[in-house]
């Protein structure tokens, strides 16, 4: 009887993720496309990351914000540089923020075991620097540049010191006009950075 449950249960599970699929590509509504991708990604449609790799491209906010949220994927580099080209590109500062939070938590998250690679940030640091000049993105930016670190050493310590010397000079310069709260952020992003052997 379980048995029976279970393979109605997947039938019904493959039969929804189909027709989400189909009403998040043809439907006109912005609304329904960002619930049709949400049904895609909550309900675990085998091709997810698919769909919002498409999302990412959409004319609604309300499906790119979506999209961003949900984007994951096995290949680092490739969903790490797509959430930096939005974060730094799209028109919408909401979308700009999610995809800045989505980057930000990829590198901060302490219970995250795995080393982040920078080498994603690195190749886009023309993109990053114009994230960290948008107060839309700012402090999620600075997260990633160490003020909130996972693990025992900052990303930017990573980094070429050449590289790191950039980003310094970059925390640097927006620092002169920032003040409270966020001027605190970049102070404790340099002083982390500062720390990095070899400084």
């Amino acid at each position: 009887m379980q048995d029976m449950y279970a393979t109605r249960f997947a039938e019904l599970k493959k039969q929804n993720s189909l027709e989400w699929a189909r009403i998040f590509l043809e439907s006109k509504s912005e609304t329904e496309r960002r619930d049709a991708l949400r049904g895609i990604n909550v309900h675990g449609h085998s091709e997810e990351q698919k769909y919002n790799r498409i999302g990412l491209e959409d004319s609604s906010l309300l499906v790119r914000d979506t999209a961003v949220f949900f984007l994951r994927g096995g290949d680092q580099k490739e969903f790490v540089s797509k959430l930096i080209k939005v974060m730094a590109t799209d028109l919408s500062p909401k979308v700009r923020s999610s995809a800045a939070v989505s980057l930000s938590s990829w590198y901060t998250d302490g219970g995250n075991d795995v080393i982040q690679d920078e080498a994603p940030i690195v190749q886009n640091m023309e993109l990053m620097l114009t994230g960290l000049s948008d107060p839309e993105t700012q402090w999620f930016v600075v997260n990633s540049f160490g003020a909130n670190p996972s693990g025992p050493k900052p990303l930017t310590c990573r980094m070429a010191k050449e590289v790191r010397g950039r980003v310094r000079k970059a925390l640097e310069d927006v620092a002169v006009e920032a003040s409270g709260y966020v001027r605190e952020h970049i102070n404790e992003a340099l002083k982390n950075t500062r720390r990095c052997k070899g400084e």
